[in-house]
């Protein structure tokens, strides 16, 4: 984004522009069909057989007149069909083989092992759109179009090929889209242009479980039952309707432009998020202890009042409106952006041009209907009205020989309040939606697999709460970039650029019903070595009657500097070719990519500095290059040798980085002699189970290498009319890259409290730490190839 533009916002990590095809005079169109087949693919590393498996695409795209130099007419039609069944495995390497001592280990291991197979999966995507454009004069020209799509997937909710959850953990995946766009562009003048645009859009998205609740996950293991999440009759069901009005006008040097954008949704989602009951387990032992639900032949381990409660803990949550089936979790609600911004793009001199421009945006938050007034939060969402941002920008050809240029730029971008965050803090305040967590110890705690069918009530009872800060705003991103290029020789240019960007207001979850610690605890590694002291939660919860009070948060903050160095091959001699080289580091304090809430994120819920680290997304080195290779034998003397050595093109990416960061984990559940507020963490809190004497991303992953190529031959068949048989490799050397790690380091041996009243957990290391769990994507994954053939016209 190197002009840096105000035009653009609504979005704190950048933005993409589309730019749609039109019909002209001429009847142009082409159709392709493309094919991918398990008979020419490569086996996945975590996969014992390689399944069956195949992706066609096909489709067409036709453009002319109407009527000549007047109405114009385009339109697309993609559709894929596919079938990708995935295999399922304990998300770690050592799970089936780990202790285990309870009565029904045999029965378990053999439950787990019934699901470990490969899941039929199919996907059916059509795609289709349509542009019309009339010339009503010199001046104005109208055009409409629209965008159809339609997604229909079983067990597409998952889509990795390697899952580690069973079959009954997944769904059906439905998406149904239309928009519809009109514009009218006006050169009022010779220097005055305006634009007026109108959207109209419906995102209908949908998902339905394979099977009912409980949804039971085990560390290390297989998840099973309805996933929590599930099921969405709606989510969401949007309806956007978008007003931009652009203008703009050339005075002398500058060039001025200003303009608004008025973004109204009205947004319904249905979803009652762990509506099916959640049962966490510890490991292997601790759930042949209570026997998974359909383990045939196995006995849960007599033990008094914990007889089927060897769980590390339980979440339920309820419509308290008395919703149930499709309408439970139900929440609609509005929200409007309001956007303008002014520009001037100034031609200082014929050599140096210079950007400015301001940015407002407002984003008005509904506000609720029902709130709870033990919780104010919960009644008014705050409202951020001061978001300005400034964009400024230069380019400066030095010399003004068109070889050397410095670019230059700065601006203040802006995210959204995600609409599911919005949700979140709408429904989920204990009078709305509630949810119930409960440990073993919890009076009124299930017998695993029961789940209660309606809300519980008694001491034990203690509703989760969810709300927004009193001042919460919206998240910021400082970005600055500074780049020198030089030609080298002609049409051969290399460039050095900067990179930094700030992130300020990123949004953070905590629990706030937690005693400031008082008490202290070390843990004891499995050398004999005792660690400091860290801070432990103990007692009961401060406000009684709730469970989890967990508040969303404008805190946290993020940096990102990058070197990155480019050389460009423009299109010469039939050549031409990109690489780049990128260094960077990235460091924050506890950012994630979640847009909606999550539980308590901090190890410390009182300490937020002893987060700061480097990122979840901090990649230090990645190079990219691709090149496009013509060759042109013009110099042959045989016709025949030029129609058969002319007209073919290679291409090819070769992509290389530094693996991802892995934070290590401790795994197990506190003993209750311990005291623990939680005791389903190592310090009581029911926060991050990290390990605390260790940064967060300590470690990392094994890199990243993938190299794809493509070869094409254009086949004429008349003037205006030709073939175009493409071979293309993903993967071509079927590098297997490593996606997923295993990051549980330690897990809990023992814990209690030393005769000084110490609280004390002895930790044992986890054999499976940091190997690999998944060694693929939808994007990278083993070798593919690719046959197609398009007809141009």
């Amino acid at each position: 984004m190197s002009n840096f533009s105000a035009e653009f916002g609504r979005a704190a990590g950048g933005t993409v522009n589309a730019v749609t095809r039109s019909g002209t005079n001429e009847f142009h169109g082409e159709a392709f069909y493309f094919l991918r087949d398990d008979a020419i693919m490569a086996r996945e590393p975590f996969q014992p057989l390689k399944p069956e498996e195949r992706r066609q695409q096909f489709g067409f795209s036709l453009g002319g007149p109407f009527i000549k130099d007047k109405l114009f007419y385009f339109g697309t039609y993609d559709q894929q069909v596919r079938n990708f069944p995935y295999f399922v495995t304990p998300s770690s390497p050592t799970f089936l083989t780990s202790p285990c001592t309870a009565p029904g280990c045999a029965a378990t291991i053999q439950f787990f092992q019934s699901l470990m197979r490969f899941v039929p999966r199919k996907a059916h995507n059509n795609v289709a759109f349509y542009k019309v454009d009339w010339v009503i004069s010199p001046r104005h020209t109208f055009t409409g179009q629209y965008n159809w799509h339609r997604w229909r997937s079983p067990n597409g909710i998952r889509t990795a090929p390697i899952q580690f959850a069973a079959e009954s953990d997944n769904g059906f995946d439905g998406v149904k889209t239309d928009f519809l766009l009109f514009r009218l562009s006006s050169a009022l003048t010779n220097a005055l242009a305006h634009e007026v645009r109108f959207q109209y859009g419906r995102d209908f998205e949908f998902q339905r479980p394979n099977a009912p609740g409980p949804s039971t996950t085990v560390t290390g293991g297989i998840s099973f039952g309805m996933p929590n999440f599930l099921p969405r009759p709606a989510f969401p069901d949007e309806k956007r309707f978008q007003w931009v009005d652009n203008i703009s006008l050339i005075r002398g040097r500058h060039n001025l432009k200003a303009g608004l954008d008025i973004n109204h949704v009205r947004d319904l989602q249905i979803n009652l998020f762990q509506g099916g009951g959640v049962y966490s387990y510890d490991g292997l032992n601790q759930i042949a202890q209570d026997c998974p639900k359909g383990a045939i032949g196995c006995i849960p381990l007599d033990d008094g009042p914990r007889t089927r409660r060897h769980y590390r803990s339980y979440v339920q949550a309820f419509d308290l409106r008395g919703l149930t089936g499709e309408q439970a979790g139900r929440v609609f609600f509005t929200t409007t952006d309001y956007n303008f911004y002014v520009q001037d793009r100034y031609r200082a001199h014929p050599h140096l041009t210079l950007d400015f421009g301001l940015r407002y945006e407002f984003q008005k938050l509904p506000q609720p209907e029902i709130g709870n007034p033990a919780f104010p939060q919960t009644e008014r969402f705050n409202q951020d009205t001061n978001n300005f941002g400034p964009r400024v920008g230069i380019a400066w050809d030095i010399g003004g020989q068109h070889t050397t240029v410095l670019r230059a730029g700065y601006g203040l971008y802006y995210g959204r309040t995600s609409n599911s965050a919005i949700a979140n803090a709408l429904t989920n305040n204990g009078k709305i939606l509630a949810s119930f967590f409960f440990t073993p110890t919890t009076p009124g705690a299930p017998q695993y697999p029961d789940v209660f069918s309606a809300p519980p009530a008694g001491p034990g009872s203690a509703p989760d709460i969810q709300f927004f800060s009193s001042d919460y705003v919206r998240p910021l991103v400082h970005m600055v970039e500074w780049s020198l290029e030089r030609e080298i020789v002609r049409d051969l240019s290399i460039s050095a650029s900067y990179l930094f960007s700030r992130g300020q207001r990123l949004p953070s979850f905590r629990d706030l019903n937690l005693n400031p610690p008082r008490e202290r605890i070390v843990f004891i590694l499995p050398d004999g070595t005792v660690t400091p002291p860290f801070p432990f939660f103990t007692g009961p919860r401060p406000v009684a009657g709730v469970g989890r009070i967990i508040i969303s948060e404008s805190v946290v903050n993020s940096s990102y500097n990058a070197f990155v160095l480019q050389v460009t091959q423009r299109m010469r001699h039939g050549v031409q070719f990109n690489a780049n080289l990128t260094i960077a580091k990235a460091i924050d304090d506890g950012q994630t990519s979640q847009t909606f809430f999550g539980g308590n994120q901090l190890f410390n819920t009182f300490d937020r500095r002893s987060e700061r680290a480097l990122s979840n997304f901090d990649i230090r080195k990645r190079f990219v290059t691709s090149f496009v290779w013509e060759p042109r034998w013009q110099g042959l003397g045989s016709p025949a040798a030029r129609a058969v050595l002319n007209g073919w093109r290679f291409s090819g990416i070769l992509t290389a980085s530094d693996g991802v960061p892995v934070t290590g984990v401790i795994s197990g559940s506190l003993s209750a002699a311990t005291g623990a507020t939680v005791t389903a963490s190592p310090n009581g809190s029911g926060g991050s189970t990290r390990v605390p004497f260790l940064a967060r991303n300590s470690f990392r992953g094994t890199g990243f290498a993938n190299v794809d190529f493509r070869i094409a031959r254009d086949i004429k068949v008349t003037e205006g009319t030709r073939f175009e048989i493409i071979w293309e490799a993903f993967n071509l050397f079927n590098r297997v890259n490593f996606t997923s790690f295993s990051t549980i380091q330690y897990r809990i041996a023992s814990s209690g409290v030393d005769p000084a009243g110490v609280r004390q957990v002895r930790l044992v290391s986890d054999p499976g730490f940091l190997q690999p769990r998944a060694a693929s994507t939808t994007l990278w994954g083993p070798r593919e190839f690719q046959l197609a053939i398009k007809f141009h016209w």
